[in-house]
């Protein structure tokens, strides 16, 4: 006869008051060694932060040596969608949720914390993750029920429609326009559009040993250490980093222009030590 022992779900209490740059929060030791999760199948992390800045990010790793960005989601939130970036710390006592697609896993700090500290608490679950769904109704039928009023008159036959905004829409010809562009070491702003667009789809290569930050501008020109940025996204080293846009994509009302540098200041300028690779889609 077998024996099929049974696994509980874990709850394992992280180092407290974090700060350093570490590969792993989540063991009680924080240090260089990611959490086995085999035989579960979802995980919960409460990170608890008084820190104003810095950054962590969830990966996940089948070698235990090569480690990626892994999704998680706010489990505090109705509605979510998957956050596979960097997290900028903030006063909060957030859950995070995610699956146990690979067999290790760890909360690392990617930059600094400042202003105070985090520290995570897991659990690791028997059960698989419940989607984070709102549902919407209604006991009484009729309440959604709403009379409309139609002025009369003669309805005119439709004979041409206007087409619509390339911008606000799917392009009236051949979609999406697609590039890809290796930035240089020192930093410098590429243009991808010099008028209103939409972006839809970004990917950073980045084979530097230290992470970098894209940066994308509202503009249809910057000034690297002077102009602010309006989006900043950490990409970690040695990794091949997709910036989660949505279906819907990011509108830029002026134009859209991007640069990689080696800081996290919205200003910064700092060198990297080799280009990365940007591939991009955008109307």
């Amino acid at each position: 006869m077998s024996y099929n022992p049974v696994i509980s779900d874990v709850l394992i209490a992280g180092a407290t008051a974090q700060t350093a740059t570490v590969n792993n929060i989540l063991t009680s030791t924080s240090g260089t060694a990611a959490t086995d999760t085999l035989g579960y199948k979802s995980f919960s992390v409460q990170v608890t932060s008084t820190g104003t800045a810095g950054t962590f990010i969830f990966e996940g790793s089948n070698d235990n040596t090569n480690f990626q960005p892994i999704a998680v989601y706010n489990q505090g939130l109705a509605t979510s969608t998957a956050i596979i970036s960097a997290i900028t710390a903030s006063a909060s006592q957030i859950v995070y949720v995610g699956t146990c697609n690979t067999r290790y896993l760890r909360l690392r700090i990617a930059t600094t914390i400042t202003g105070g500290s985090i520290a995570a608490n897991t659990t690791l679950r028997q059960s698989s993750l419940t989607p984070i769904v709102q549902n919407v109704g209604q006991s009484v039928a009729a309440d959604h029920a709403v009379t409309a009023t139609i002025a009369s008159g003669t309805v005119t036959t439709v004979s041409t429609v206007t087409a619509l905004s390339a911008i606000n829409s799917v392009a009236t010809t051949n979609g999406l326009s697609l590039g890809t562009v290796v930035t240089a070491a020192t930093p410098a702003v590429t243009s991808i559009k010099t008028t209103a667009g939409r972006l839809h789809h970004m990917t950073v290569s980045n084979p530097n040993v230290t992470a970098v930050y894209l940066k994308i501008f509202n503009a249809t020109t910057a000034s690297l250490g002077t102009t602010s940025a309006t989006m900043n996204y950490l990409v970690p080293a040695n990794s091949a980093t997709p910036i989660y846009i949505g279906d819907q994509g990011l509108y830029f009302s002026t134009g859209i222009l991007i640069a990689v540098t080696g800081g996290i200041s919205l200003t910064d300028n700092t060198a990297i030590s080799s280009g990365c690779a940007v591939s991009y889609s955008w109307i």
